[in-house]
């Protein structure tokens, strides 16, 4: 059985996982951090908008990569997405940017691309 190799832009564009959010706001995947060549110690700004969290590497940024090598939440940006302990979140990888989007707005973008598909029609 042969597998079909991704166009290489697609493979290094994005990356997507579902994790939890633990007690402390970690979304507990290094691989992310990996793919974003993020590393312990890391200035990160984090800005909370709608159902989804943007975390990006700035070097005045207020928060940071743990020691550990976890990107962690701050309690305003879960409060304002509705976010709670063990809560599953889609993490994506794009352009350098970590996108913590909540189950909802997964939710909702599957059902408009369902509809688009016509599923359910």
């Amino acid at each position: 059985m042969s597998v079909t190799a991704l166009p290489e832009e697609r493979v290094a564009a994005r990356w997507c996982s579902v994790v939890s959010v633990d007690g402390r706001g970690r979304v507990a995947d290094r691989a992310v951090l990996r793919v974003l060549g993020w590393v312990p110690g890391d200035r990160l700004e984090v800005r909370a908008l709608e159902s989804a969290v943007l975390v990006r590497r700035r070097s005045d940024g207020i928060f940071a990569v743990t020691g550990q090598g976890y990107v962690r939440l701050p309690v305003a940006a879960r409060r304002w997405c509705g976010l709670y302990a063990g809560d599953r979140v889609l993490l994506v990888a794009d352009r350098g940017v970590l996108v913590v989007h909540t189950m909802g707005s997964v939710a909702a973008l599957v059902a408009d691309r369902h509809e688009a598909l016509g599923v359910g029609a």
